[in-house]
């Protein structure tokens, strides 16, 4: 439990420390405060549109299919030779997670619901109009910091600390094309199978591990078919952290502070 306290609070550190930093250095965290107009959104190569999706050559149209050479059109069928005609949401490519999992992802990913806070925070950094839900009710300080449309998603509960569990029947019915769960040991391993087996939605796990948030941000990156934002994360992530170690080697050990983090008001 305790680690798990620090975890989430690292991430969330970062996840804010992401946002911040993708905004002074010209990233393209969407919508942290409010959501983009038609207006605003951006044309070039990789860039995220306003309703999710991408343009440029190989990336996602607003409608969120993908447009350019070789990859899907609207009506979900590819363009070059070995193309195919199935609907893009009824396709699957399988990939490998974080723990070595072999699965089964929607060849296009809109939605993600993310098993507990660590997750969820790591998605609305990523892209957050893909998260599908939230795991707690928002105080009104954190409504201060978050998108209006972000606040009226469902919460749906999530596997998390002591006890808590989400709601399976809440969460069909949010139907998110996958669900991201932390840990790669062989407990969370056993609880995605048997999630998955439940919901009948691909659980994918991530490794929310301090050190490795970078790779985590690549294999999104991969998965959602949004590399170039996964991979801008992650060169943000390992710029910082190695940044912050070359600070803390340049201060003389009786000199460094400690620090005590807790979680709630008390």
């Amino acid at each position: 439990m305790r680690k798990n306290f620090r975890v989430l609070g690292t991430v969330f550190a970062l996840a804010l420390a992401v946002t911040a930093g993708c905004a002074a250095t010209g990233g393209t965290v969407q919508s942290s405060v409010t959501p983009k107009t038609q207006a605003e959104t951006a044309v070039e190569p990789g860039k995220e549109t306003a309703a999710g999706g991408q343009s440029g050559s190989g990336n996602q149209t607003e409608s969120g299919n993908q447009a350019g050479s070789g990859t899907r059109t609207e009506s979900g069928t590819q363009t070059e030779s070995g193309t195919h005609t199935e609907s893009a949401s009824l396709t699957e490519k399988p990939v490998k997670d974080m723990a070595g999992r072999d699965i089964q992802v929607p060849d296009v990913v809109k939605s993600v619901y993310s098993t507990s806070p660590v997750g969820t925070n790591f998605m609305y950094t990523f892209d957050d109009r893909m998260v599908a839900g939230l795991n707690v009710d928002l105080s009104d300080e954190e409504k201060r910091f978050t998108a209006e449309y972000y606040q009226n998603l469902p919460n749906l509960g999530g596997w998390y600390g002591k006890g808590n569990e989400g709601n399976i029947e809440e969460i069909i019915k949010a139907d998110p094309d996958l669900v991201l769960a932390s840990g790669v040991d062989q407990p969370s391993i056993d609880t995605a199978d048997q999630l998955q087996e439940k919901l009948g939605i691909p659980v994918v796990l991530i490794d929310t591990d301090f050190d490795s948030m970078a790779e985590s941000y690549r294999f999104v990156g991969r998965i959602t078919g949004n590399v170039e934002r996964g991979e801008k994360l992650a060169a943000y992530t390992e710029e910082t952290i190695q940044r912050a170690r070359e600070i803390t080697a340049s201060i003389p050990e009786d000199k460094r502070v400690t620090v005590y983090y807790a979680e709630e008001a008390l």
